[in-house]
């Protein structure tokens, strides 16, 4: 859970994410592999007359599909990636299969708008899109933390995210700038404790941002 303004206006809005538990409580729940609302701010706390609803990858415009294991939402964090005056929300995958890759892991990005956030206009992040350092690989929970480091105001804001399970468990951080288009794969980094003058270790480098 985290809060931040997804709608542009006054007040904080609240991400909240759901990853099915196997329990009872399941049983009202539209997802096998993990969910995300906003229920939006308002002058007196909730903004009652928009109900929150639950996005998962069976919404359309969500890229991939609905599928057990896939830890949507293990991480999320708001921010203005693009500039335009509303929160982007950004919403983990580390347990998402590319491929034969099975837990390799990534990112969902949610464009924010005046009414919230849907499934349109969605893009995914993962280390298999163009000019993201590294490869897909088995354990590397890509995504498994996501934070967002604010601009000066109409600036957008740079995405953090991790990996955890990069190189067997050594972890890794990767960098987006942002753009009016939202953040840019191109000229992404990513560094680990090598980058540090470290020698690598299994310590899941990235298991904590923010």
């Amino acid at each position: 859970m985290t809060a931040g303004s997804v709608n542009g206006d006054a007040y904080p809005d609240l991400v909240f994410t759901r990853q099915p538990t196997g329990l009872d409580s399941d049983v009202d729940f539209p997802s096998k592999g993990g969910a995300v609302a906003v229920a939006l701010g308002g002058p007196k706390g909730q903004n009652t007359s928009v109900k929150p609803k639950w996005i998962t990858q069976a919404t359309a415009g969500v890229p991939g599909a609905d599928e057990k294991g896939d830890a949507m939402g293990a991480s999320a964090a708001v921010g203005d990636l693009d500039g335009d005056g509303y929160g982007e929300v950004v919403v983990g995958l580390p347990g998402e299969d590319v491929g034969t890759a099975k837990d390799a892991g990534g990112v969902l990005v949610f464009k924010g708008r005046a009414s919230g956030i849907t499934g349109a206009d969605t893009k995914v992040i993962g280390q298999s899109t163009v000019d993201v350092p590294g490869v897909d690989e088995q354990g590397d929970a890509f995504g498994g933390e996501v934070h967002v480091v604010s601009g000066a105001k109409n600036v957008p804001a740079t995405l953090a995210l991790a990996a955890p399970g990069e190189n067997t468990n050594q972890g890794g951080v990767w960098l987006f700038k942002g753009s009016r288009t939202g953040p840019v794969t191109k000229g992404s980094v990513s560094f680990g404790e090598a980058s540090l003058g470290v020698t690598p270790s299994a310590v899941r480098f990235g298991n904590w941002l923010g």
